[in-house]
C-alpha cells in the first residue's frame, strides 16, 4: 500500500474523520467497516480508511435519476 500527500494532509482517515467525511455517525462507520463495506487499514491495533475508498464507495452508491417519459416533458 502506498501513502500518499495531497494538498499537505494524509490519505488515511481515521474512523472519526471519515464518518464525518461521509456524513454518518461513527457507530455507522464502524458498522460499515464490520461488516466489509468500505475498505480499510489496519495499523498495529488502530484502523484507518483511505479517502479514495470512501469517494470509490460513494461513488458505487449513486442512484441515477428516473428518465421521464417525452410527453411528461412537454406538459
Amino acid at each position: 500500500m502506498e501513502v500518499s500527500m495531497r494538498s499537505g494532509t494524509a490519505e488515511l482517515l481515521d474512523v472519526e474523520e471519515g464518518a464525518a467525511f461521509c456524513h454518518v455517525k461513527v457507530a455507522t462507520m464502524r458498522s460499515w467497516i464490520l461488516h466489509k463495506r468500505v475498505s480499510y487499514v489496519k495499523l498495529g491495533r488502530r484502523v484507518f480508511l483511505r479517502h479514495k475508498d470512501l469517494v470509490d464507495m460513494i461513488n458505487r452508491s449513486v442512484v441515477p435519476a428516473a428518465q421521464r417519459a417525452a410527453d411528461d416533458v412537454s406538459r
